[in-house]
């Protein structure tokens, strides 16, 4: 065919032109009807569902996080700001969805009316739908009179500015009075770089944050003389709040000059986050008072070159001595030569309180240039210890952090058929192989009968079909309990075929305070699609222990990033919800699963304990223990350590409830950097065993590492960070005044319950009762107690 057969007459291209220029010159006549059409047809839409849709204010009405400031994958606070949120929430139910790390919506529903629940964020500027349903309703779809408010979390940026995520690796102060000049460290006007800190400054006492989960992330408070007017109108929700995020592992910051004084004066609740000894009696009686204090120690201690002048601060008890209260950081003289300590720190059951005898907000502090360096030493913000030896890690394994190979380690089940690139590489092959080959050399050349393809083409796709759905199917697990027969346990079977779970949990107790903390990981693998509902709640050995529950929650854990490794997966599933935790137990509902899929979820446990308190006893001048212990828990402790300062004692293998081991002296020592470490000495030197970041089958050493990564040498020894789980690490815990007291225990803490199918970790010897819980999946659960030391005169 010739090129002017294929080319368009000369007529038809001039229609062709005029048409054009028709539809260009009516257009724009067109296009506002058109606008409005499609703008009144989506409100039709709108009011038809019955949802009140506002969005004029990107922050709504309701404020994100501590003063715009948030974390993904912690818990996150809403608070109203506005009055008309004030008087859309009250009375209204309150249902807020977002999205999980996976990227499924998830709902989270407030436990009463009036009340704005806790969120986890999946992902950075993750969705956010805040539903207000009338209380008779307490619906929360879009049913008539609903208020639906759409909007999403903050993106990454600069705290100083405004609302905005915090990364993991940037540390996240929270000030309540002057911030220390923490909020200008890294600040570079002329890079244009902004603060390497971010702090969230509250400057009046609505913006405390009233539950204790709501300072997820949060890695120290700072309180100091501007924080009076603050602290003194704090609710005693928000005063609770910040008490039980201490007792749990939290990190505060005091200052106690002439202004820090008066605050504990105007608010004497933070005296519960004090010893009585020196603090409480002293206050009480108005004996405790402030001297003059001589700045030399400080100015060694900075190096700093400029003369400071004499302070007031309070005088803190003695930190040594039989009557020692505390660890010295920094010590000093008042101006009378008379040695007193400067800085101390402090045991507040699981958490720490670093005391300053001074108002560091104050003259002579504000205009010395080397206050940022004191501030940093009290308040170590940054992990000496962390280097870049995580990147070949991250190219290794596709995660940079310790809860990375936890997820690693947990998503490892025992009826999920492991196959290799290699034998799927080698099934493609073959089914090649058998299809072309054998169809032409075998058919067309060796039997010369080409229709018989038609039988062996289509036998061939069976058999390596049948061949795959076998491969697929879940594994018989050698050894699992089965129940009696019965015609509701055969249901309960069909519904567990094809789900296991597993879970590393962590125990950790204070016997001085008497207040506990519980952490269960769960991992869930379902075979066939299914919808869950899972409750998880303390079991009935633990219960023996705990004398009241505060908070039990359950919530998707884990976020899209380097930490945990992989990517993000969307899904199209329906959303599923997390109920109130203000109960004895944590519980979701609706939670789809996707066939050969697997869901992290976490438990956060807050509880007040009952158990002895017998001190145990140090030798003066020594960091060995002497005398006896008794083992406080209600259950056996399995291979047990009894932690002091850096000596490990080994324990008997099962140490019995209540059972007394007479002398320390008796048992075998260790340096527990070694045992960590799995240090051993040789002839002229000593050997560690190196960290494997691909392992995932070594738990019992997984779960150490996670309880005491910095004490085993942080990053330089694992080449890993430690963020998300950081606030497991109790390497700051080890002091004199504490001894750890650390084991496996040998069921589980936690009872999970899924639709009415119970889980607990047995023996495979155990025979199941007629109400006894069913054996799914492997759970680990470690335990520690703090129990006080004291020093004896001989």
């Amino acid at each position: 065919m010739r090129a002017s057969e294929i080319t368009t007459s000369r007529p038809a291209m001039t229609v062709l032109n005029a048409l054009s220029d028709v539809v260009g010159r009516c257009l724009p006549f067109f296009s506002l009807p058109l606008l409005l059409f499609c703008t009144a047809w989506s409100s039709t839409g709108l009011a038809q569902r019955g949802d009140s849709v506002d969005q004029e204010n990107p922050q709504l009405g309701f404020q994100i996080g501590i003063t715009g400031h948030y974390r993904v994958g912690r818990w996150t606070a809403l608070r109203a700001t506005s009055t008309k949120a004030r008087d859309q929430l009250d009375g209204s139910m309150c249902t807020i969805e977002t999205t999980d790390g996976d990227g499924a919506t998830v709902r989270y529903r407030s436990a009463g009316p009036g009340e704005l629940p806790l969120v986890i964020p999946g992902q950075e500027a993750a969705p956010l739908k805040i539903i207000l349903a009338p209380r008779e309703t307490q619906s929360a779809s879009g049913t008539p009179g609903n208020t639906v408010i759409v909007t999403r979390f903050p993106e990454v940026g600069e705290p100083s500015e405004g609302p905005a995520m915090i990364p993991d690796k940037m540390p996240w102060v929270v000030s309540i009075g002057d911030p220390l000049g923490l909020d200008q460290i890294g600040v570079n006007a002329l890079l244009n770089r902004g603060a390497s800190v971010a702090v969230s400054r509250i400057r009046v006492s609505n913006e405390l944050p009233v539950s204790e989960l709501a300072y997820d992330g949060v890695d120290w408070v700072l309180i100091n003389g501007q924080a009076g007017d603050v602290l003194a109108g704090a609710t005693d929700q928000q005063v609770e709040a910040l008490i039980g995020w201490v007792h749990a592992g939290g990190q505060v910051h005091l200052s106690l000059g002439e202004e820090g004084l008066q605050v504990i004066r105007a608010a004497d609740w933070l005296l519960r986050l004090l010893p009585e000894t020196g603090f409480g009696r002293d206050v009480a009686s108005g004996a405790l008072d402030t001297v003059q204090m001589d700045p030399a120690s400080l100015e060694t201690i900075t190096q700093s070159q400029t003369r400071l002048e004499p302070f007031r601060g309070v005088r803190l008890p003695k930190t040594t001595g039989s009557d020692a209260v505390g660890q010295l950081l920094i010590a000093g003289r008042t101006t009378r030569r008379v040695s007193v300590p400067i800085a101390a720190r402090y045991h507040c059951g699981l958490g720490l309180v670093t005391v300053m005898a001074a108002d560091l907000d104050q003259a002579p502090f504000v205009d010395w240039d080397k206050r940022g360096d004191l501030v940093g030493r009290m308040v170590p913000l940054f992990d000496e210890t962390a280097t870049e030896t995580s990147k070949p890690s991250l190219r290794l394994t596709g995660f940079s952090d310790l809860a990375g190979q936890t997820l690693r380690t947990l998503d490892r089940f025992s009826i999920k058929r492991r196959t290799g690139f290699a034998v799927v590489a080698l099934v493609v092959l073959t089914s090649i192989a058998l299809v072309a080959p054998l169809d032409y050399l075998l058919v067309r050349r060796g039997l010369k009968k080409p229709l018989l393809g038609w039988f062996t083409f289509p036998t061939v796709v069976v058999l390596l079909s049948a061949g795959l759905i076998y491969a697929s199917s879940p594994r018989e697990v050698p050894g699992r309990r089965e129940e009696p027969a019965s015609e509701d346990r055969a249901a309960r079977r069909e519904l567990a075929s094809g789900l296991e779970l597993n879970a590393f949990e962590f125990v950790d107790l204070d016997a001085d305070t008497q207040t506990g903390r519980g952490f269960r990981w769960t991992v869930a693998y379902s075979h066939p699609a299914r919808e869950l509902d899972l409750q998880v709640a303390p079991s009935m050995d633990s219960q023996a222990s705990v004398s009241d529950q505060l908070v039990c929650v359950t919530a998707p854990f884990g976020y899209p990033g380097a930490v945990f490794g992989g990517i993000r997966v969307g899904t199209n599933s329906k959303p599923w919800t997390v109920l109130d935790g203000s109960g004895d137990f944590g519980a979701i509902s609706g939670l789809s699963m996707s066939p050969r899929s697997s869901k992290s979820l976490a438990t956060w446990n807050r509880f007040d304990c009952d158990l002895p308190s017998t001190p145990l006893q140090r030798r003066r001048g020594s960091e060995l223990l002497q005398g006896g212990m008794i083992n406080p828990l209600p259950v056996d402790l399995l291979d047990g350590l009894l932690i002091y300062r850096n000596w490990a004692y080994f324990l008997p293998t099962r140490l019995r409830a209540g059972e007394t081991i007479a002398e320390l002296d008796s048992l075998r020592q260790k340096n527990f950097r070694w045992q960590l470490s799995r240090q051993r000495a040789l002839e002229s030197a000593s050997e560690s065993e190196r960290w494997d970041v691909t392992a995932t089958d070594r738990q019992d050493r997984l779960m150490e590492m996670l309880m005491f990564h910095q004490a085993a040498g942080g990053e330089r020894y694992t080449r890993l960070s430690h963020q998300p789980l950081g606030w497991l690490d109790m390497t700051e815990i080890l002091t004199e005044e504490r001894a750890v007291l650390m084991g496996r225990l040998a069921k589980p803490w936690f009872d999970c319950d899924v639709q009415g199918l119970s889980e607990a970790q047995g023996s495979s010897t155990d025979t199941a009762s007629e109400t006894g819980p069913t054996t799914m999946g492997n759970v680990k659960t470690m335990v520690r107690v703090l129990l006080p030391v004291i020093q004896t005169r001989r």
